[in-house]
């Protein structure tokens, strides 16, 4: 083998990796594209539209306390989703209910286009070939069951948690083959994106267990101890983010919900029924509603 023959060799995987990513965000962009043309609809108004044109500028630190509830009509504390909502009422910078949905969907669309290459990105980090790896990212970029966080703008969080876990799991990655500041770096950068994505929507909290399984499948090149680090890290931030979601940022009409008035079985029991339903849609994408209601 002559001299430099391996380092041209990662070289060349690398740019095959990129243009892999590339071809499935583009794929995400020709199957989704055209809901740019699509007005608001269902929660969208509200949302999307009402609520940044009475807001104004509510200031951020409204949004990152207690008041968040009394600005958004969230069940949940999901500041991002809410920001990237008002970033596009600033971008815009006008009422038209019209012409703030183009650049809605716009963002949601470019949005899932970077969700797809990174989904390619981590796959070929848990050990698929460059084929595999893009047949499953492509699947991704045009599957039908992603309709409903790509085309309707007030399920944009869905969108948002999964970019920043995925990141927040190739950041995790780079950590661990890295050393000394690069290490700290890439700690760093995964508690930061991790932190976003508990903060776009609550099912971030799966991410020290999508680590786990990431880890099951193909373990990131690099000394245990870095591994471990980072796992505990994750738990840490998700311990804090329950702290403060149920402490001083829970919700006042929380009480009133079932979840927390005692009948938590029946919530459990509707949750694992939703998460049935999404994995036959994945499975089997027929009978697509806009509406999810119990029979």
């Amino acid at each position: 083998m002559r001299p430099g023959a391996p380092h041209q060799e990662q070289r060349a995987a690398r740019r095959r990796t990129a243009a892999h990513a590339l071809l499935a965000a583009a794929l995400a962009l020709a199957a989704y594209g055209g809901s740019v043309r699509n007005g608001f609809t269902f929660d969208d108004f509200q949302m999307a539209f009402d609520v940044p044109a009475a807001w104004r500028w509510p200031g951020l630190a409204a949004l990152l306390g207690p008041r968040y509830f009394e600005l958004v009509p969230e069940l949940s504390y999901r500041p991002v989703a809410t920001l990237s909502h008002y970033a596009d009422f600033i971008i815009l910078n006008r009422d038209s209910a019209h012409g703030r949905a183009a650049v809605s969907h716009l963002t949601s669309v470019l949005l899932h286009a970077a969700n797809a290459a990174l989904a390619l990105l981590l796959l070929r980090k848990v050990g698929l070939s460059p084929f595999a790896a893009l047949a499953a990212a492509a699947l991704f970029a045009v599957h039908p069951a992603a309709s409903e966080a790509v085309c309707a703008v007030a399920f944009r969080e869905d969108l948002l948690v999964l970019g920043f876990a995925v990141a927040a799991l190739l950041a995790r990655c780079a950590a661990i083959e890295s050393a000394g500041r690069g290490r700290a770096g890439w700690g760093l950068a995964m508690c930061g994106l991790a932190s976003l994505a508990l903060l776009s929507k609550e099912s971030a909290l799966l991410l020290p267990a999508a680590a786990l399984l990431t880890d099951a499948v193909q373990p990131c090149a690099g000394p245990r101890r870095p591994r471990l680090l980072s796992l505990g890290l994750l738990v840490a931030l998700d311990l804090l983010y329950l702290a403060l979601r149920f402490g001083p940022m829970r919700r006042p009409l929380e009480a009133g919900l079932p979840l927390w008035s005692g009948d938590r079985w029946h919530a459990f029991l509707g949750a694992c029924n939703i998460l049935v339903q999404y994995v036959r849609l994945s499975l089997v994408p027929i009978g697509l509603s806009l509406e999810h209601l119990p029979p």
